[in-house]
């Protein structure tokens, strides 16, 4: 997940400095409204936090092996989210 938002971000931020530079303010007000980009990287991001927290609460001892299958439920939720 992380080096899909890296990658999508680092092609954002060079659409942004390319419409600053090279075409009308009104096409770079345009592209800084993009709420669909936004919304990927959002849920890119926040899957990549849920990965990233999952396995430190898993590591620390916090969920247990009684947790397992809450886990596993959380998982296909956000899986379930990413796809959609």
């Amino acid at each position: 997940m992380l080096a899909v938002t890296t990658f999508s971000l680092s092609v954002m931020v060079t659409v942004y400095r390319a419409t600053s530079t090279q075409w009308t303010p009104r096409i770079h007000r345009l592209m800084l409204e993009d709420h669909t980009t936004q919304n990927t990287l959002a849920t890119f991001i926040g899957a990549y936090v849920y990965a990233i927290v999952g396995i430190v609460l898993r590591e620390t001892g916090a969920l247990t092996e009684d947790h397992a299958f809450l886990i596993f439920y959380l998982t296909v939720a956000v899986m379930t989210i990413i796809v959609v």
